[in-house]
Formats: structure tokens, C-alpha cells, sequence
């Protein structure tokens, strides 16, 4: 018998046709049922054509009104026809019927699909699903965060415009004469009735400063700096500009040795980096010069804010009548380029570019004086060959470096005051006057083409400071020498301290006591301030300073054989371990 094949087994739904809502059905069984009821038998062969789209219309033909080609007016009626309504174009009322249903039908739709996505929970409120049992973070802390950031930039521009706005002020101020082309806030820092931003416990800081550096000038013992240094630390937010400059340079003139406050109150520049006056910067610039803090991104922020102090007063002033010719005095722009050079900043070319155009500027009203405190490391690092020539010409213009008779005798009784201050002026001329002998030995030395091209009277002139060298006033030796030469004599070693040597001074020049060695040995005793101050001292060996670099290069080339003595090597010796030393140093010749 034959068997009938088994039923087929019903197939399982498909997840989207479970999901399909019972609305959806009906209405595809009505608009369907709309549709076989209102299309004619005869018109079932043309609704065939356009299930899966638009049903053709009955349209006239397009073809020219008149010959073989179209026309203007032809495109026109075409495009007139296209845009008409509906009702217009369709003359079979079949085919009317069938657009009906189909309207019915698009309408069905589209409320479904209303429906459907107001049910829907709204993707960005919708939690994401989780993978392998992770949970996916939210957002709103990031959203938070980026709220602060926002409030953080726009404080910053506040206060930036607040700095600009009182620049422009200060510089119409100096351009109007109302006030004296010096920094009012810098001179008035040793003054003891200064009016200090803020209240509390910084301005406490500052008068135990200036107290402290009083007790100094009278002879007295200062009081211990720890304290202050550490009530400084938790106020160096609450200082404004000008404190922040003033209390680095008193803890500067007290000697007190600490980077961590140094840094502190450094990292509190920047914010307000724009309301340094030209005279500020150049202090703070010169108080990291002093401490030996070589600190590459503080000094690359000094040079650009000077960069951009240059440019702004070149704006400000292109269309007025203005005598100055730059923001900077001479003074000032020497001070800024000497710390640059000595803590081996790496100029910009853009930065470079600026300083020179403005040391061009100010070169020729020098005086003497600020001609002896540019330091040969500026002049090799900053100045190009048309600024050296122009700055040698101004030294010889002026007598830079000439040393004259220190204090002639004169009949009548000189006045105690005018005396002391003329000595004064004459110990700080002594520390610096060493600057124009060593850039002549520089340039002859290391530059003979360009020094054969100087002028007659600028080649005449550092003739003399050749000759001169040997009578430059004796400086007072280090501590570290000064053990040496003790150890020596207790060795019965003559020697001599302070020997010149062209335009340098040597530290011990000791005589030798092999027969067949050398007859002199020369020791350089490089003490603490011969490196840069490091948090790493016990770790690391500091690093030799600029100006104790081009000593050394210019003594090998003058063929003084030097035997060196390093500071912290001996402070970690004993005093028989220091002897011995010498000892072995003294007798290898």
C-alpha cells in the first residue's frame, strides 16, 4: 500500500516574525484586501508591475511638440506635468483607486513606526550590554571633568586679559611721561611701607624676610629661614606677581639652599606669567642665575614672554613718536641674556631673532659700566659677528675695562660718605670688569679672522686690555683653596694664590718638589658654586657651569696644565685622607 509521506514539520518563527505586533498583520491583511478589491481584472496585469515599487501612470508621451528635437518650451511643459498633483495626471479611475490603497497603506506604516519607536528605549539612556561580565563606564564623570577643564581655560583667558589690559596701561603710562621708565613695584621691594596684595600669613612671609635680611646688613644673626620657608610653601598660591618675584629674590640673598621651595614658588610663574613687568622677569630670571638652578623650561617661558614683551611694544609704539626703543634698559636686557647664557638656555631661532634686534637697538647707549657686565658667554651664544663688532665698538667708545688709578691723593680731606660709596661702586666694578678681558682673550684666541677685521681703533683698544690683564685687582679665594694652600704648608710646599694669568686668576700655584718633574703645579679648586645645584648631589656628580667650562677651555689653550680639585670629592675625605691626596697629586709629576 502506498504511504503517504509524513508532514512536514512546522518551521519555528524567526525572531523578527515573533516580534512583529499583531497591529502590523492586520494591517497587511486589510491594505491587501483594499487592494484586490478596488483593481479591476483588467487593470490586475498593470498592478503586477509595481509591487515593489510605485505603480506606473498613464502619462502622454514625451516626444517634441514640433520636429525632431526638443525645445525650451517642450522641457518647461514636461517639467510643468512632473510637478503637477496627482490628481491632474491620472485620467483611469482604476488606477486612481489603486494610489488610494496604496496611500492607505504607507499611512498604516509610518503610525506603526511611530509606535514602535516611542516604545523603544532611547539608545543614549539605554544601558550598553555588558561583555564577559564587564560593565561598560559611564560618562558622566568624563562629562564632568571636561566641565572643570572648560572653567579652568576660561579663568585662565580672564586672568591673562587682566595681565595684557595692565601692560597696556603701564606702557601708556611710560609713553604719556605720567610715570618714570622704571619698575615701580621692583624698586619699591626694599622699601618697608609696601602695600602687599593679599592678607594673613603671606604678608607675614615677606616682613620675616625683609626683617631677616636686615639682621644681615647690621651684623646680627638672622633668624633660622626653615620656618619661613615652609610657611612660604603653603602661600605661594595666595602671591601675586610682584611677591612671588620678591620673596624668591630675598630667599636667594640668604643663601638658603632648598630646590623643593624654589620650585614651589617657580611652578606658581606660570599663571601669572603675563602680569610680569620687563624689570620682574628680569629678576626672576636672574635669581635662577644666582641659585644655579638650571631649569630649561622656566628660562624657554622668561625668553618667550621677553619675545613677546619685544613684540608688543614694537606694535604699540610703530605709530607714535615714542624715543624709547625697546621695553628693556640696557641693563635689564644684559642681566636677562647673561642668565640665559650662563644656565645654557637653548634660544629659539624665532626668540633669538627678537633679543638681537633688541641688543642691537641698546648697544649704542651703553655706558661703560653695562659694557663690563656682559658676560663672554653671552657674547659668544647670543651676539652674531654685526652685533660683536658693533659691541666692541661701543667698549672702546666708552674705555670699557681701562683700570685707572684707584683713589689719588688729593690735598684736601675726601668725604667719608663719598668716599665709601666711590669704594663701593669700585668692589662691584672689580667683580665684573674681568668680563672685557676675557672676551678679548676670547675673540683673539678662538677667532683671530674676525679680530684682524675689527677697526684700527677697536683692534688699539683691546691692544691695551692685553696689556692690562696683569694689573686686574686680586679676588679673594674660595674656602676650598684656602684649605689646600693650609694642607700645602703643612707639607712645606711653597706656593702662590692669586696669580693673573691673562685675564684669569689662578687659584694656588704651588713649586714642585721632583728634580725632574715640573717646577710649578698648578691646582683649580672647583668649589660648590663651580656646578649646578642638583636634588641629586649624594646620587648623581653635578654638572660644571658654563662659565667654568669656558675657563678651563681658555686656560688648555693658553697651555696652563691644571690639576683639579673637585668640592665634592673633598668634603667626603678626612683630614688624613685629604693629605694623603695631596700627597699622591703633588708627587706624580
Amino acid at each position: 500500500p502506498t504511504t503517504s509521506p509524513p508532514p512536514a514539520p512546522a518551521s519555528a518563527p524567526s525572531p523578527r516574525e515573533d516580534k512583529k505586533p499583531e497591529a502590523f498583520n492586520d494591517a497587511a491583511s486589510v491594505a491587501s484586501t483594499m487592494v484586490t478589491n478596488t483593481a479591476p481584472s483588467s487593470a490586475s496585469s498593470a498592478g503586477t508591475e509595481g509591487i515593489n515599487g510605485t505603480l506606473p501612470r498613464a502619462r502622454a508621451p514625451v516626444v517634441p511638440a514640433n520636429g525632431n528635437r526638443f525645445t525650451a518650451q517642450d522641457i518647461n511643459a514636461f517639467i510643468q506635468e512632473v510637478g503637477a498633483p496627482k490628481t491632474d495626471t491620472v485620467d483611469d479611475p482604476a488606477l486612481a483607486a489603486v494610489d488610494a490603497a496604496q496611500e492607505a497603506v504607507a499611512d498604516v506604516m509610518s503610525d506603526l513606526q511611530t509606535a514602535s519607536r516611542a516604545d523603544a528605549v532611547p539608545a543614549a539612556e539605554a544601558p550598553a550590554p555588558a561583555a564577559d561580565g564587564l560593565a561598560v563606564p559611564e560618562r558622566r564623570k568624563l562629562k564632568q571633568s571636561m566641565a572643570e577643564l572648560d572653567a579652568w581655560l576660561e579663568e585662565d583667558r580672564g586672568r591673562r586679559g587682566q595681565g595684557e589690559t595692565r601692560q597696556k596701561q603701564r606702557h601708556e603710562a611710560l609713553r604719556s611721561g605720567r610715570v618714570a621708565p622704571v619698575d615701580v613695584v621692583t624698586a619699591a621691594i626694599y622699601e618697608d611701607d609696601v602695600v602687599l596684595s593679599g592678607t594673613g600669613s603671606e604678608h607675614k612671609v615677606v616682613q620675616d624676610l625683609r626683617a631677616a635680611k636686615a639682621a644681615r646688613k647690621k651684623g646680627e644673626t638672622p633668624p633660622s629661614m626653615h620656618p619661613i620657608a615652609d610657611e612660604a610653601k603653603k602661600v605661594a598660591p595666595k602671591l601675586d606677581s610682584a611677591s612671588l618675584v620678591e620673596v624668591l629674590k630675598l630667599f636667594a640673598s640668604a643663601r638658603h639652599e632648598d630646590s623643593d621651595l624654589y620650585l614651589r614658588l617657580l611652578g606658581e610663574i606660570p599663571m601669572q606669567v603675563r602680569e610680569l613687568s620687563p624689570a620682574s622677569l628680569v629678576e626672576a630670571a636672574s635669581v635662577l642665575r644666582r641659585l644655579r638652578l638650571r631649569e630649561p623650561t622656566y628660562m624657554e617661558l622668561f625668553s618667550m614672554e621677553v619675545m613677546n614683551t619685544c613684540r608688543k611694544f614694537d606694535r604699540d609704539t610703530r605709530d607714535t613718536a615714542s624715543r624709547a626703543v625697546s621695553p628693556f634698559s640696557p641693563t635689564q636686557l644684559v642681566k636677562m641674556c647673561n642668565a640665559a647664557s650662563l644656565l645654557e638656555t637653548k634660544w629659539s631661532t624665532r626668540v633669538l631673532a627678537v633679543v638681537q634686534d633688541a641688543m642691537g637697538k641698546l648697544i649704542p647707549s651703553m655706558t661703560a659700566e653695562v659694557c663690563e657686565m656682559v658676560h663672554p658667554c653671552t657674547v659668544l651664544a647670543v651676539m652674531n659677528d654685526a652685533l660683536k663688532r658693533q659691541y666692541l665698538e661701543r667698549c672702546a667708545a666708552t674705555g670699557a675695562g681701562i683700570v685707572a688709578s684707584r683713589f689719588e691723593a688729593d690735598s684736601a680731606a675726601p668725604d667719608i660718605n663719598a668716599h665709601a660709596a666711590a669704594r663701593e661702586a669700585q668692589r662691584r666694578r672689580d667683580k665684573r670688569i674681568r668680563n672685557v678681558y676675557t672676551t678679548e682673550f676670547c675673540i683673539r684666541k678662538e677667532s683671530f679672522s674676525f679680530f684682524s677685521s675689527l677697526p684700527q681703533e677697536v683692534r688699539a683698544h683691546l691692544g691695551k686690555l692685553k696689556e692690562g690683564a696683569e694689573q686686574l685687582p686680586v679676588e679673594e679665594s674660595g674656602g676650598l683653596a684656602g684649605q689646600v694652600a693650609e694642607i700645602l704648608s703643612q707639607l712645606g710646599v711653597s706656593y702662590r694664590m692669586g696669580v693673573n694669568c691673562g685675564p684669569f686668576q689662578l687659584h694656588i700655584v704651588a713649586e714642585g718638589t721632583n728634580p725632574l718633574g715640573e717646577k710649578t703645579r698648578v691646582y683649580e679648586c672647583n668649589e660648590t658654586s663651580a656646578y649646578y645645584a642638583t636634588e641629586h648631589a649624594a646620587v648623581e656628580e653635578p654638572a660644571l657651569t658654563a662659565e667654568t667650562k669656558l675657563r678651563q677651555r681658555l686656560l688648555q689653550r693658553m697651555g696652563v696644565k691644571v690639576t683639579v680639585i673637585d668640592a665634592w670629592q673633598w668634603r667626603g675625605m678626612s683630614e688624613a685622607q685629604r693629605i694623603n691626596h695631596l700627597v699622591k697629586l703633588h708627587s706624580f709629576q
